[in-house]
């Protein structure tokens, strides 16, 4: 259910940059460019809690950089949440993206996010499932 929203959502979020798009007569390459993620990655780790190891889903989302030299960095966030879905951090890193842009910033928006209830682990776990997250998404150069 939650995922049928994220994908409206998303949706709702493309065809709005194609009609801003169409007002301002951007050209096609420039919207394919906001409307397309540079890359979208899921991925699956496991973090040792409490002397268990538990199997976790990563997502990363990033944006093309609008500016001329269409270069990395990206500016974003890490987002915990059961519900998260590469759907939403899309809409999340494109909204990025655009506040990078109005603050005249050389950044491609760019979210992470991690599949779980942080409420349900200790600071020390939530340390933990970061840190494997991080060293899963190493293992793609990122």
């Amino acid at each position: 259910m939650l995922s049928l929203l994220h994908a409206s959502l998303l949706h709702e979020r493309l065809q709005e940059t194609e009609k801003t798009a169409a007002r301002i007569h951007a050209p096609d390459w420039l919207v394919r460019e906001l409307n397309t993620p540079k890359m979208r990655l899921e991925v699956q780790f496991r973090a040792r809690i409490r002397a268990n190891l538990e199997s976790f889903s990563g997502f990363v989302v990033l944006l093309n950089n609008p500016h001329p030299t269409g270069a990395s960095p990206y500016k974003g966030g890490l987002r915990f949440n059961p519900q998260v879905t590469l759907d939403i951090l899309t809409v999340l890193a494109m909204e990025m993206t655009d506040k990078c842009a109005l603050a005249v910033l050389p950044f491609g928006g760019g979210k992470a996010g991690i599949a779980f209830d942080p409420s349900l682990y200790s600071e020390e776990d939530r340390r933990k499932i970061t840190e494997a997250f991080t060293d899963e998404l190493l293992k793609h150069n990122l």
